[in-house]
């Protein structure tokens, strides 16, 4: 976690390695902290690292949620963060920011031909796109003491963490393993926090002939497919994981030299947080509402976050809602309804416009205008 505090007001960003935030893990930390820390002032946010527990029983069609767990967690996350502000130890910080090149994503929506039913049939399926728009850049933010030296890093990419190779384990995937990489190099044990990006149609290119994980019939059912419509994600092996991660890290240390070299930005901490009902996207669910946080750190950065699984072509979409700001933008925050298609995908159909729903507990056909009342939301 982080907090920061700027003329009177107080943000304190709260970030887990979990499939998806717990539902109830923001309303434990307001009400410990009540007084302290108001509604719009807490941005929780989750890595979705599909090899971490999943604590939102709302999700259905997934793991089983351990509550003994949850409780356990969402406890000892409030208790820290009460503990921080009751403490009341702020100091003066500098922060300085910056971008760099990281193509570690592809698109994972194209049109291929479905075998599993006859007659065949087109269908847009998770598939890889090498031409589809992707996330090709790694957002870095490092929060300095008044000496310059370094006392937290935020970073955020673009890519859904679902291929750490021994899936059958716990592990926080990539986000783990560049947060290890970034405070190896910096040799302190900081807060290196991670803000996952609009991934919604993303992943990692673990693209092959055959598929590793899955039953046999899931997997032979897989390989008809690749054979008529080319490579398929398979998964990555040990190896293919280690170097397509290594590179993030890279990037990551890159940015973090980089943007030690930049002028250290001028504050201006302005913070915005609403929501709207779920029935005015059209649908109904469990998770009844959708959330916007944005904050701004000065005048031309802001840092966007919706409770969604948000497909990457929003971004293009709220950079030209929002010109002149630089978008740093946010997926996984609070309690996640579902994925948020743009309007052309809503024609095109595929998981991310449908397939989705019966795992989510969601239920309803997304509105035509559903980018109108996101752009709205968010400006």
């Amino acid at each position: 976690m982080l907090g920061l505090r700027e003329n009177g007001q107080t943000l304190v960003i709260v970030t887990v390695d979990w499939f998806y935030a717990s539902p109830g893990l923001r309303e434990r930390i307001l009400c410990r902290c009540a007084g302290r820390l108001d509604e719009a002032g807490l941005v929780v946010a989750a890595s979705h690292t599909h090899t971490s527990p999943n604590p939102d029983r709302t999700k259905i069609g997934f793991s089983k949620v351990d509550p003994e767990y949850v409780a356990w967690a969402e406890d000892a996350i409030a208790n820290r963060v009460d503990e921080i502000l009751r403490r009341g130890e702020w100091h003066p910080v500098r922060m300085r920011f910056t971008t760099t090149a990281c193509d570690c994503a592809i698109h994972r929506r194209r049109k291929i031909w479905w075998p599993r039913r006859l007659p065949f049939r087109r269908v847009v399926s998770i598939f890889p796109n090498a031409t589809g728009p992707r996330d090709r850049e790694l957002r870095l933010l490092r929060v300095e003491n008044q000496d310059n030296s370094l006392l937290a890093v935020i970073w955020g990419v673009s890519c859904h963490p679902t291929d750490w190779p021994r899936y059958r384990e716990l592990s926080s995937d990539y986000p783990g393993g560049v947060r290890q990489a970034l405070r190896t190099r910096i040799g302190v044990e900081l807060p290196v926090i991670f803000l996952q990006g609009f991934c919604g149609d993303l992943r990692p290119p673990s693209i092959g002939r055959w598929p590793r994980r899955g039953t046999w019939r899931s997997r032979v059912l897989t390989f008809a497919s690749i054979v008529l419509n080319g490579p398929s994600f398979v998964g990555f092996t040990t190896r293919e994981y280690t170097k397509w991660m290594d590179n993030i890290a890279k990037c990551a240390g890159e940015a973090l030299d980089q943007a030690a070299h930049t002028h250290p930005m001028v504050t201006k901490l302005l913070i915005r947080r609403t929501s709207i009902a779920l029935s005015a996207l059209g649908l109904s669910g469990e998770t009844d509402k959708v959330t916007f946080h944005s904050f701004e750190l000065n005048e031309n950065l802001r840092v966007v976050g919706i409770s969604a699984e948000v497909c990457w072509e929003y971004a293009a979409l709220l950079k030209r809602a929002l010109p002149g700001k630089t978008l740093w933008p946010v997926g996984y925050i609070d309690s996640v309804y579902g994925y948020l298609p743009t309007t052309a995908m809503l024609a095109e159909g595929g998981y991310e416009v449908s397939g989705f729903m019966r795992s989510f507990g969601i239920k309803g056909e997304s509105i035509a205008n559903i980018e109108e009342i996101i752009i709205k939301a968010v400006s």
